[in-house]
């Protein structure tokens, strides 16, 4: 790791994982496993710093917090006051005790509505998204080289690769028409040699968060993109190739929500986010679902952190709960109904709730070994889709929907898979003992 990162590092975490160790947990219990080894962690990567520069990144990190608190409370404060009976200074005092107990950063606090008693009093129970997908890593610890015997993970990193995968093995995906990488479109169909004459959607093949989409429609021989441009098929075929210097690029068919959900959507594709595992049986489980829908008519992608809004699906009866934000300020609300449409939100049922359950489980079981997926699943009027598949997917807003997680049965999973992994280390240690012993 670059010294800039070990830094960087040293600043943000050196604090809580050198004097927030215990957090308040039981011994042995899954958050208490989740934030010891994220600990770790942190102190085996920063271990080859100086001392003293560990000791100031630990020393700067408590007036650094403050500042931060006090920058929240100020944007946020009078608000929550407002709106849910704590005082502006109990906020405060709120939010440093969370950090320099539980190492909790002020920006989770109206993120997970740490304001409010009930929640509070769990509070030891949210897992930061520093620790699984930052800093932490510990996704990381299920995906490494020593650890992976099943090449199929390696396909979450690829979008083209993926979609081909799971085409090959008859499960739903969009239709991928071609793909560009330096400065050259290559088509699936190899009588092809252009752009098919229909709406187009564009996406990175590598990146997260729909970072970098386009959607070109397709009217009266040109193509329309979002920012006003209209280019012929030549045209956009060299503006593609041209894209893809910078990241290679997958064309495929755009997607349409099934009727029953267009009007949940500003008018980008509403996905579902559905978390599968692994579990202590070696049987794939189901964990959570939110549904994602925009609400801004200029996006072309739903996710969260581009402006969306997310609603808990009830895992027995496919129906929605209220939908929120990800925005991490005491202003963001629940929605029974969305505010561009002002169709229900609440109560109303998925479509195809039952198959797309079924869809991933099996997605699941054929990529092997992967301890965690995220699946990105289209519900259109054919029936559910798999779009992605993310091996490290987020936990802020989940936690927001459906509360704290490491109590539940995610911490439960995330835990073995921890313990699991320290076991096979150890064994791995020990047969090299015995190995070099023996020479």
């Amino acid at each position: 790791m670059q010294r800039r990162k070990l830094l960087l590092l040293a600043f943000q975490h050196g604090f809580p994982s050198a004097f927030c160790r215990s957090r308040k947990r039981e011994p042995g219990t899954p958050p208490a496993l989740i934030f010891d080894a994220y600990r770790d962690e942190i102190n085996e990567r920063v271990a080859s710093l100086p001392s003293w520069i560990r000791w100031v990144a630990i020393a700067q990190w408590p007036l650094s917090v403050t500042i931060v608190a006090l920058w929240i409370v100020a944007a946020n404060g009078v608000f929550a006051a407002r709106a849910h009976g704590r005082g502006i200074a109990a906020q405060l005092a709120d939010q440093l005790r969370l950090a320099f107990t539980l190492g909790l950063s002020p920006q989770h606090y109206y993120l997970w509505e740490l304001h409010d008693a009930e929640k509070r009093a769990r509070a030891e129970a949210y897992i930061p998204r520093c620790q699984v997908k930052g800093a932490g890593c510990l996704y990381k610890r299920f995906y490494r080289a020593d650890r992976v015997r099943n090449a199929r993970v390696k396909l979450l990193n690829d979008k083209v690769a993926f979609a081909r995968f799971l085409e090959s093995l008859g499960l739903p995906v969009p239709r991928l028409f071609a793909n560009a990488e330096e400065g050259r479109l290559t088509y699936e169909a190899p009588e092809v040699s252009a752009l098919p004459r229909r709406d187009l959607f564009v996406k990175p093949r590598c990146a997260n968060g729909g970072q970098g989409a386009e959607l070109w429609t397709w009217e009266e021989g040109l193509y329309l993109g979002r920012d006003g441009r209209e280019l012929s098929g030549e045209a956009l075929a060299v503006h593609l190739a041209e894209r893809s210097h910078e990241t290679p690029l997958l064309i495929q068919e755009p997607l349409r929500n099934h009727p029953s959900l267009c009007d949940l959507s500003a008018g980008a594709l509403s996905t579902l986010r559905m978390y599968t595992c692994w579990n202590e049986r070696g049987v794939v489980e189901h964990l959570f679902t939110m549904l994602r829908m925009s609400q801004t008519p200029d996006r072309i992608v739903d996710n969260v952190c581009k402006g969306g809004l997310a609603a808990a699906v009830d895992p027995r009866t496919g129906r929605l709960g209220p939908a929120t934000d990800g925005a991490r300020y005491a202003r963001v609300g629940w929605l029974d109904a969305h505010p561009v449409s002002g169709a229900r939100i609440t109560d109303t049922e998925v479509p195809y709730w039952a198959e797309a359950l079924r869809l991933v489980l099996s997605a699941h079981e054929a990529f092997g070994i992967a301890a965690f997926i995220g699946w990105d699943v289209a519900i259109s009027e054919r029936g559910p889709v798999i779009v992605e598949g993310n091996k490290a997917p987020d936990i802020a807003i989940e936690q927001r929907l459906i509360g704290a997680w490491a109590d539940q049965r995610m911490g439960e999973i995330l835990a073995f898979h921890l313990l699991a992994g320290e076991r096979e280390g150890a064994k791995r240690a020990a047969s090299a003992k015995a190995l070099h012993s023996a020479a």
